[in-house]
């Protein structure tokens, strides 16, 4: 299971690596081929019919991390844990996610604080809060 740290905004790094939002496509696969022990697989996925207008990504499907690049200037532009039950998260050192730790909205309220201005629906009793991460 992959430990990360959550630096909001910017990165998700492990002990020995680091994915900054920024790096070029190369780059990150080298760091994934360097560290293939923490990180079992990584599967890249690209449009062979429209190359130029939908985003490429790897998918560390293992570890319930996506990784979407710029279609054209191949850089990372988002980083997506789509499956919380595989990484253990944590933000200033303190976890968020893990087995042991179900991540909900208060204890991400908690960890992080809304990072954007919350909003009110019509309906009472409904709120949206946004995190960066």
């Amino acid at each position: 299971m992959l430990e990360l740290e959550v630096m909001p905004e910017r990165a998700l790094a492990s002990s020995q690596w680091e994915l900054v939002l920024g790096m070029p496509l190369s780059q990150v696969l080298e760091v994934l081929q360097l560290h293939s022990g923490a990180v079992q697989t990584a599967l890249l996925t690209y449009s062979d019919q429209k190359p130029f207008e939908q985003d490429l990504s790897v998918d560390l499907n293992q570890d319930g991390v996506r990784l979407y690049f710029d279609p054209r200037s191949q850089r990372l532009k988002l980083i997506e844990v789509y499956d919380v039950t595989k990484v253990k998260m944590k933000y200033c050192n303190r976890f968020f996610c893990s087995s042991e730790i179900t991540p909900t909205v208060d204890l991400i309220n908690d960890c992080f604080g809304p990072t954007h201005p919350g909003g009110g629906w019509a309906q009472p009793y409904i709120r949206k809060t946004w995190w960066s991460f």
